[in-house]
């Protein structure tokens, strides 16, 4: 049974024009794409320009068919929305999930379970590896939250096997997929979850040789997906 239902790409950036995204979009409906959100960053590299963003935004409502999903990054924007007082965050409110980047141990848990809490109009993804073992116990209960599998934090690195999925919460896997090896990956994943639904999400494999967001691979995945999409 093929349960793999998501796919997320990530990093589009201010060489991307937003009508690229949309388009892709209508042709491939399964696909998500994570943009970048760094209080200090904007605008450099995979974090594209707080104006892109405010453009793509302004775009959505008239393109319901598109999914977004806003990660967090750097401690700032990461303070900001668990203390709830990210402005930017706020403004920029139209993304359909969040995913929160951050090391669990340098905060409270009180303080994470509220603000999950709190953005109960969003489902709120947090990595899932060595690191933030620890807060699957105290947020798997809380039903708006789901963990992404990433052994290597973001650094796009292959486990060399990927583990099987947690009970009660909505999986998904990343760690150095790309055009490629998702054939050679997805079975495996799609062993390691069962026959419950996930997402994969890759992000580094995606760029060019300039670090620029690469349309061209982005096609091949959802290409390489579409075989793979439960029916």
């Amino acid at each position: 049974m093929r349960s793999l239902y998501l796919c997320s790409l990530t990093g589009a950036d201010d060489t991307i024009h937003p009508e690229d995204l949309f388009h892709l979009s209508a042709e491939f409906p399964f696909v998500e794409w994570g943009i970048l959100y760094h209080a200090n960053k904007q605008g450099q590299g995979r974090y594209p320009s707080f104006r892109w963003v405010e453009i793509l935004c302004s775009q959505m409502p008239s393109r319901p068919h598109a999914r977004f999903a806003l990660h967090v990054c750097g401690e700032k924007a990461v303070n900001e929305f668990l203390m709830g007082t990210g402005d930017t965050i706020r403004k920029i409110s139209r993304f359909g999930r969040m995913q929160i980047n951050f090391v669990a141990t340098g905060h409270d848990p009180a303080l994470v379970i509220e603000a999950i809490r709190r953005s109960r109009s969003k489902l709120i993804i947090t990595q899932h590896n060595e690191i933030n073992a620890g807060l699957y116990p105290i947020l798997s209960a809380i039903s708006n939250h789901a963990i992404l599998f990433d052994a290597s934090g973001g650094r796009g690195i292959s486990p060399e096997g990927w583990p099987a999925r947690l009970p009660n919460k909505a999986c998904g896997y990343a760690g150095g997929l790309g055009p490629d090896n998702l054939a050679q990956e997805l079975p495996r994943i799609q062993q390691a979850a069962g026959q419950e639904p996930y997402w994969i999400d890759m992000e580094g494999k995606l760029r060019d040789k300039e670090d620029r967001f690469d349309l061209a691979r982005a096609r091949l995945c959802l290409e390489t997906c579409q075989q793979f999409m439960r029916p």
